[in-house]
């Protein structure tokens, strides 16, 4: 966060004080407490369960930054005091779970502030997206006609910004292969729309190999941006040596709908997408994965 004394200056300048007002005069008796609040798809604050951590923009009534902080779990999870606030309108905005894979940019205002897919302008090297959650909370401070100073509680209510893929591969043992999405966004701007067109390849890693009783299985473990029910983004399986498709071009849309399964109107979601490639014959089923053990920060 930043220090105390410029974090002042700038809410003297938000309020319109100056230095030489009187510290009673100039500032409304009101703290403001932040809480914190994620349901997923429940009627209970399951914070603990996939937050590990955020940072917390506040913006004035002209959408100018005037502060930033983060928020570790215990902060997110006991709410955390920010003291007194003088008399105005903010918009809180927060994103969550930012790790090695994404970038904050241009954030000095809340109509230019992005956040990115980190190298997401060099796509050969996008492997996925942090598991990202975000909130935005209009705050409102009111002049205080009590005898006493006054806490007033305000709350960010999170939503995912991500959607979970894990990919198996079983057989082909011998064979070095790569997957790859096609049309996929990598880049939000501060309301968590779309900032970029869905024209983004994102290349997972294989995070484990394994000997199966039937034979050889690889998983491939990422997130992704949100995307809707229908979209354009297709898969590959590709041989990583001649770079030639195993299977066919797959469609995701197609995919999804043949197997009855939504990404919408539910915050947590995990795509389970199996190959099953034998001598004989190719297999591709996918289906919501629901028995996954969520660790904040991996």
């Amino acid at each position: 966060m930043k220090s105390i004394s410029t974090a002042l200056i700038l809410l003297l300048l938000v309020s319109g004080c100056s230095l030489n007002d009187s510290y009673k005069n100039c500032f409304p008796d009101t703290d403001l407490y932040l809480e914190f609040e994620y349901l997923a798809d429940t009627k209970n604050n399951v914070l603990r369960k996939h937050i590990s951590h955020s940072r917390v923009y506040i913006y004035d009534n002209t959408d100018l930054l005037i502060d930033s902080f983060d928020v570790n779990q215990n902060g997110l999870i006991h709410g955390k005091d920010l003291g007194v606030f003088p008399i105005g309108e903010y918009t809180f905005i927060s994103w969550a779970n930012m790790h090695n894979q994404t970038e904050i940019t241009q954030s000095e205002f809340l109509e230019t502030g992005r956040l990115n897919t980190l190298k997401f302008k060099d796509p050969d090297y996008i492997t996925g997206n942090d598991p990202l959650y975000y909130a935005q909370q209009k705050v409102t401070i009111t002049k205080n006609y009590e005898s006493t100073r006054i806490l007033q509680k305000d709350t960010l209510k999170y939503q995912s910004a991500h959607i979970n893929f894990r990919v198996i591969v079983h057989g082909m043992k011998d064979k070095e292969i790569k997957v790859v999405f096609n049309h996929l966004m990598p880049e939000y701007d501060f309301n968590m729309n779309s900032a970029r067109p869905y024209e983004t390849s994102y290349h997972p890693i294989v995070v484990e190999e394994d000997l199966e009783e039937d034979g050889y299985k690889r998983l491939m473990e990422f997130a992704a941006l949100r995307f809707k029910d229908k979209n354009q983004i297709t898969i590959e399986l590709l041989d990583l040596k001649s770079g030639e498709l195993i299977t066919p071009k797959l469609s995701l849309e197609q995919l999804m709908l043949k197997n009855e399964v939504s990404v919408e109107n539910k915050q947590e979601v995990t795509l389970l997408i199996e190959f099953r490639i034998s001598d004989n014959s190719i297999q591709v089923t996918l289906k919501e994965w629901e028995e996954q053990e969520i660790i904040p920060g991996n």
